[in-house]
């Protein structure tokens, strides 16, 4: 029982973080759409305004499906040792069995022999005392997820230090948080001519 605890556990865990990494790329996505559309397209306050409401909803509902999946998901004791048999087909379905097996020794109207369910638990305990259950743990995906947005995080630092950049991103908040119709400044191209020369 620890060691479905314990994977059961690490599934947890990696589900979360997995959601938790979607959420934060959808967030990131949409708010790297809206700073990009605002600063190149410079619609009306108005439209600007709608549109982020509506990115944010469709932000907050992806984020929402992505956090909700593993909360969502059920990882009983069962579905913990379905997922260990599937990993370890030899066990012939034997951990499935000790596990439902488990809950009926503390059962007053037990009609099997409490031997013979005992036998069969430690039977099944020590066949699995030596095998790894974080087998079906599939943290594969965590590592680019997070590397991506490690780096998404560096980058947008990076580029935030910049004092144009910053500008921008200062006016962007202004506009689509504050609702102040702040422009952005715009690009003059200078030509300097100096009288009685080509």
């Amino acid at each position: 029982k620890s060691k479905l605890a314990a994977t059961r556990g690490r599934l947890r865990f990696v589900d979360l973080a997995l959601g938790v990494a979607r959420a934060i790329l959808a967030v990131s996505v949409v708010l790297l759409v809206l700073f990009t559309l605002d600063t190149v397209l410079q619609p009306p306050l108005p439209v600007v305004r709608a549109f982020a409401l509506f990115m944010v909803l469709v932000a907050f509902s992806g984020a929402g499906a992505f956090l909700g999946k593993p909360l969502r998901r059920k990882l009983s004791d069962d579905h913990v040792a379905l997922l260990v048999e599937e990993s370890y087909p030899e066990l012939e379905g034997g951990l499935v069995s000790s596990v439902q097996l488990a809950r009926e020794l503390d059962r007053a109207d037990l009609y099997t022999s409490r031997a013979l369910i005992q036998s069969t638990i430690d039977r099944t305990s020590v066949q699995v005392r030596e095998m790894d259950f974080d087998r079906v743990v599939n943290s594969g995906p965590l590592v680019p997820l997070w590397t991506l947005i490690a780096a998404f995080l560096l980058m947008g630092g990076m580029l935030l230090s910049n004092e144009t950049v910053g500008e921008y991103a200062g006016i962007f908040y202004q506009r689509g948080v504050k609702g102040e119709d702040v422009p952005y400044p715009t690009l003059v191209r200078l030509r300097v001519v100096i009288a009685g020369m080509n």
